[in-house]
C-alpha cells in the first residue's frame, strides 16, 4: 500500500465572549486571602455553581485548581462556591467558601473569584518512588537511569530530610543529579531542606550494567529507596518503594561453515580453488543490537 499525505491550515480565531469568571482554588499559607507569589493551586475538592437560582447545581473538579465560566449576559446571576472532598476536612478549612450573587457586566473581562484554602491541623506526610526511563532499560555493557521522585503531600515545609537509595548487588552507581550528599557503587543519600507544602523533587541516577556473562538476559534487578523523617508521618507506607526491572539486551549465537563440508579430496584441490566460508549472525535476544562487529579470525594456515 502507499501512504497520502494531506496538506492542512491552521486558522487562528478570537473568542467572541470575553468577560467571565475565573474560579481559583489555592493554599494560603500567608491567610492574607489573595494568592501570592509561591502559594500553588490545590485540587483537594470541587467548585459548584447555580445560574439564577434555578436548582441546578453544576459541579466541577479541576486538577488545576481552576476553572473559567464566560457569560455575555450582564443580567445572569451565579452562585459560586468551592466544596472541600471528605477526606481533607480533616487538614484543610476555607476562609471563603461562597459568593452567592455573582454577575458579569459587560467590559468586565475576566474577574477572579478567590477560594482560599488553609491549614485547619499541621500534619507531616512524606513520600517517595522509583520511576524508571521509558527508553532506556538495564542492558549489559550500558548504562541506565533511575528518576527518584520525592514530595511532600503535607500542609507545612519539611525543613530538613534524607532520600536514601541501594542499587541492586548486579550493578553499580555511577553518578546523580543533583549530585549526592555521600555516594558509593552501592549507594546513596540526599539531604535535602525546605520542601514546601505539595512540593516535589526529583533524583536522577545513572547506573551501569556489566556485561555478559556477570550478568545474563532476564536477570532482574531491584532498586529501593526510602525517605525521612518519618516520625508523625501520616501515611508511613509511601515513605519507601522500589523498582524491579528485567535485564534485557541483544544476544546473537553464531555460526561458521565452509562450504565443501567436513573434508575436502586434497587431489582435487588446486591453488586456484577457494574456500567459502558463510559466517551466521542473529539476535535472538530481548532488544535490539546496537553495536554489531563480526569479527573472522583465519588459521594460521
Amino acid at each position: 500500500s502507499f501512504g497520502t499525505s494531506t496538506r492542512t491550515s491552521t486558522t487562528n480565531n478570537s473568542l467572541s465572549i470575553i468577560n467571565g469568571i475565573k474560579l481559583n482554588a489555592f493554599f494560603d499559607t500567608i491567610l492574607n486571602g489573595v494568592q501570592n507569589a509561591g502559594e500553588i493551586n490545590l485540587n483537594l475538592g470541587k467548585f459548584t455553581y447555580e445560574i439564577n437560582s434555578d436548582g441546578i447545581v453544576h459541579n466541577i473538579t479541576s486538577s488545576s485548581g481552576t476553572h473559567y465560566l464566560y457569560e455575555s449576559n450582564p443580567s445572569t446571576t451565579y452562585a459560586l462556591s468551592y466544596v472541600l472532598d471528605p477526606a481533607f476536612t480533616t487538614y484543610y478549612a476555607l476562609s471563603t467558601s461562597t459568593y452567592p450573587s455573582v454577575t458579569v457586566a459587560l467590559g468586565s473581562g475576566i474577574t477572579t473569584y478567590n477560594f482560599p484554602i488553609v491549614a485547619s491541623t499541621l500534619f507531616n506526610d512524606l513520600s517517595v518512588s522509583i520511576i524508571p526511563s521509558w527508553w532506556n532499560a538495564p542492558r549489559p555493557g550500558f548504562t541506565y537511569n533511575n528518576t527518584i521522585k520525592f514530595t511532600n503531600h503535607s500542609n507545612q515545609t519539611i525543613p530538613a530530610g534524607t532520600v536514601s537509595f541501594n542499587c541492586d548487588s548486579a550493578i553499580s552507581i555511577l553518578s546523580t543529579s543533583p549530585t549526592a550528599t555521600t555516594l558509593t557503587a552501592t549507594n546513596f543519600t540526599y539531604d535535602f531542606v525546605n520542601l514546601l507544602p505539595f512540593e516535589s523533587r526529583y533524583i536522577s541516577v545513572t547506573m551501569q550494567v556489566p556485561v555478559i556473562p556477570t550478568v545474563s538476559l532476564g536477570q532482574l534487578v531491584t532498586n529501593t529507596v526510602s525517605i525521612i523523617p518519618n516520625i508523625g508521618d501520616t501515611t508511613p507506607l509511601n515513605n519507601a518503594g522500589s523498582m524491579t526491572q528485567t535485564i534485557v539486551g541483544a544476544y546473537d549465537p553464531n555460526d561458521k561453515m565452509e562450504s565443501h563440508g567436513e573434508e575436502i579430496l586434497h587431489s582435487g584441490f588446486s591453488s586456484n580453488d577457494y574456500l567459502t566460508y558463510t559466517i551466521r549472525f542473529e539476535n535472538t535476544g530481548t532488544a535490539n543490537a546496537v553495536n554489531v562487529r563480526i569479527n573472522d579470525v583465519l588459521d594460521a594456515q
